[in-house]
């Protein structure tokens, strides 16, 4: 099931996005992994974006937040189990378009 309201949420590496700002597009999925590699780019909604950036970016304190506008995307959004039986997390099937990411923040707090 795809949920469309709201913000979702991509960490990035700043090397990844400043190639994503020069090239035009950005194609990673996850850290260190190409949408074409993975088929599908990682997303969060926002209640999840502060586990992602525990899980797999501790070493990383300077990894980036992209709060991404749904509405702006044209790739399909498919909630989908991490592993089996666990949380749903929205994952884009396309590359992330730059124009549907709304602002870049260091932490996953829109407050």
């Amino acid at each position: 099931m795809t949920r469309r309201s709201g913000p979702l949420f991509h960490v990035a590496l700043p090397e990844d996005w400043d190639e994503a700002l020069r090239s035009g597009r950005y194609v990673m999925s996850t850290r260190g992994q190409t949408v074409a590699e993975v088929g599908f780019a990682h997303l969060a909604y926002e209640h999840q974006c502060a586990g992602v950036l525990e899980r797999y970016y501790a070493d990383r304190p300077d990894a980036l937040v992209l709060l991404v506008d749904p509405t702006l995307l044209v790739d399909a959004v498919k909630d989908e189990a991490s592993v089996e039986g666990g949380e749903a997390f929205p994952h884009l099937y396309g590359a992330l378009p730059i124009h549907a990411v709304i602002a870049q923040m260091e932490a996953c707090d829109m407050r």
